[in-house]
């Protein structure tokens, strides 16, 4: 049976397959796009991928970073000690 042939739709609606440019990477992240430029050439993330001359970052990843630093506040905790 042969493989089941991928819509280009199922293909880009999947997160781990969109790219976005540097600017819109940044503007995701609100950072300045010369802090990707710098994280990049000092070899820190969010990895990137290279087509050519231009720079894209899989959404996928952006969208981890984002939730590897998010805080959840304990129930019942006041912020005070």
């Amino acid at each position: 049976m042969p493989p089941e042939r991928l819509e280009f739709n199922d293909i880009a609606s999947d997160p781990r397959n969109i790219l976005v440019s540097e600017k819109e990477a940044a503007r995701l992240l609100s950072w300045e796009v010369r802090t990707l430029q710098q994280r990049r050439y000092r070899g820190q993330t969010p990895p990137y991928v290279r087509i050519g001359r231009n720079i894209r970052y899989r959404l996928a990843e952006l969208m981890e970073m984002v939730r590897a630093g998010e805080v959840k506040p304990q129930r019942g905790s006041t912020g005070k000690n």
